[in-house]
């Protein structure tokens, strides 16, 4: 008997690629491979594939189309992330002016208060 001909072919799966390269799939589209395409993105975009464009593409084929699959197979990107771009905060915009930190460094104006026995009706 021979097996291959009742061997089953995947007619859809889900692609990870990175920068358009393929790094992983997983067959048969279902929510249990979804999970596991995401999860990958979540667990390499900020380290192994850092500053990469990163995309979950959905495959599908249909074994009806003749011999030639391979060839009529369609692509839906699902997901997509971009490289990060670290935005870094300018600090000049935190420091005081000249002004400002001569204001500061003035001692503070003295104001007397009834309350502390520093006012006086003399």
């Amino acid at each position: 008997m021979n097996n291959s001909k009742h061997q089953r072919t995947i007619e859809n799966w889900y692609e990870v690629r990175v920068d358009g390269e393929k790094v992983a799939a997983f067959a048969p589209i279902s929510r249990d491979a979804s999970t596991k395409a995401f999860k990958l993105i979540e667990d390499t975009r900020l380290d192994l594939y850092r500053g990469k464009q990163m995309q979950i593409v959905a495959i599908y084929s249909n074994p009806d189309w003749g011999n030639e699959a391979a060839k009529h197979q369609s692509e839906e990107v699902i997901h997509e992330e971009n490289p990060t771009v670290i935005e870094r905060d300018d600090f000049r915009e935190m420091m005081p002016t000249a002004e400002e930190f001569w204001y500061d460094s003035q001692p503070e104006a003295y104001e007397p208060n009834c309350y502390d026995g520093t006012y006086s009706e003399i």
